[in-house]
């Protein structure tokens, strides 16, 4: 309860307008912390921490979502993104795109609202191939996932830990209300 609060304080303090954040920059793994607010909101039944826990998710879809296409461009690791600053478009990683499965899944379970549902399913897709280069992270032919979006194309490398944030999501996915009975586009 008490480190819930701090990152609500966090936020409170650095959000303006135009930045619904809780620091100045967007680094790795971002989604979990609004993701934290919005579930421990939830659970103390603390309304105005469910409500920036959403609020900062949804400002999180906004900001890494291409304005032309309107895929999923996640907040690359060279240079990340500074307020004020310009956005790293690359290397994306399979981390980020798991993690935000994961937010907007417990988003639309404590919601029930279907903006959440079908985040949950536009988070996913950039591991099939909706994305900055239009191919798929997730290997159909290894069982691997590649480890993420260079300048160049897909890291070749398909470690670990890309492999479990993976199935992991894709596990979310199945978890889902409404999306247990549906085929996804994994069976390729």
């Amino acid at each position: 309860m008490e480190l819930s609060r701090k990152l609500l304080n966090l936020l409170n303090k650095n959000a303006i307008s135009d930045w619904f954040w809780f620091e100045n920059k967007l680094t790795y793994d971002n989604a979990r912390l609004p993701h934290v607010v919005l579930v421990a909101g939830h659970y103390l039944q603390d309304k105005e921490m469910l409500k920036s826990g959403l609020k900062s998710l949804k400002w999180l879809i906004d900001v890494q979502t291409d304005s032309v296409k309107g895929h999923l461009v996640l907040i690359g690791n060279k240079g990340w993104y500074q307020r004020g600053g310009k956005k790293a478009r690359f290397d994306q990683q399979p981390l980020d795109a798991a993690a935000l499965v994961d937010a907007c899944r417990h988003a639309y379970l404590i919601t029930k609202e279907p903006y959440w549902r079908k985040k949950i399913a536009w988070a996913f897709s950039w591991f099939l191939d909706q994305n900055d280069i239009n191919q798929p992270i997730y290997n159909f032919a290894t069982g691997g996932c590649h480890d993420g979006l260079e300048p160049g194309g897909i890291n070749q490398n398909q470690g670990g830990e890309s492999t479990i944030v993976f199935l992991l999501a894709l596990h979310n996915m199945y978890l889902t209300p409404s999306f247990e009975n549906e085929k996804l586009l994994i069976e390729k």
